[in-house]
């Protein structure tokens, strides 16, 4: 496969050849480099989102699939299902409420492929055990929700690269504030990275906040941008 060059267009354009009318043969007539190619096309934004508000799980067992997820392909037959499982769960970003139970209980076949998941409440998934080692490829553990009230500082500065180090500071305190099972996950030895999504809130007439990724384990911030007045407070943010 690291041989390979093909272009996501000259795949389709394969695919509709040998798959079209001309040759008269299946998908599963392809050769399997090709058909792997495709299973990447198909699930490079894939998203499983499980015990949120927006998830919906069909009744279907152990069948791994949502309402964001590529079931047309999943569901076809046994080898196709076999062959692009293992693809499509390593190409997959996990999306939980703040608990990993429903991710836990799918097969471990599976479970060895996830390498991302994001955590839409950090208070929830302090509350429960986390977890973590059934996901043995997991690579980043993201956590949302932090918010952070800033009333010394305003949202020029926090955009500013002079602000990152107070921001993240302000960040891993706030951990502590969440949870101590948190500020223990930062010091613990593991084998993946821990990105802190944060909502800085601004001491402004705008009330508009500052959003920052903080990638906890290397001391910097990823990403930056500003976004609109917070609506519902928490009670677990900070003055600073």
């Amino acid at each position: 496969m690291a041989a390979m060059t093909t272009s996501k267009t000259e795949t389709t354009e394969m695919a509709t050849t040998l798959v079209g009318g001309k040759t008269g043969l299946g998908f599963l007539d392809l050769p399997t480099e090709i058909r792997v190619e495709v299973y990447s096309h198909l699930f490079e934004a894939a998203k499983l989102s499980c015990d949120t508000p927006h998830s919906t799980w069909p009744s279907c067992g152990y069948s791994v699939c949502s309402c964001l997820f590529p079931r047309h392909i999943t569901n076809t037959c046994r080898q196709l299902r076999q062959e692009s499982l293992p693809i499509l769960m390593a190409a997959t970003t996990v999306e939980v409420a703040g608990s990993l139970d429903k991710i836990v209980s799918m097969p471990e076949c599976y479970l060895g492929a996830i390498n991302r998941a994001v955590v839409l409440d950090a208070k929830l998934f302090s509350l429960r055990p986390f977890q973590l080692e059934r996901l043995p490829a997991l690579k980043v553990l993201e956590l949302r929700n932090i918010t952070i009230w800033c009333k010394f500082y305003d949202e020029v500065f926090l955009e500013s690269p002079q602000a990152d180090e107070a921001m993240i500071g302000m960040a891993y305190f706030n951990l502590s504030r969440i949870g101590k099972s948190l500020q223990e996950l930062c010091h613990a030895p593991r084998p993946f990275k821990l990105h802190l999504c944060c909502q800085f809130v601004v001491n402004s007439l705008s009330d508009e906040t500052v959003h920052a990724v903080v990638d906890i384990d290397q001391k910097t911030i990823i990403h930056k941008s500003r976004g609109p007045p917070m609506k519902n407070y928490n009670s677990w943010s900070g003055y600073y």
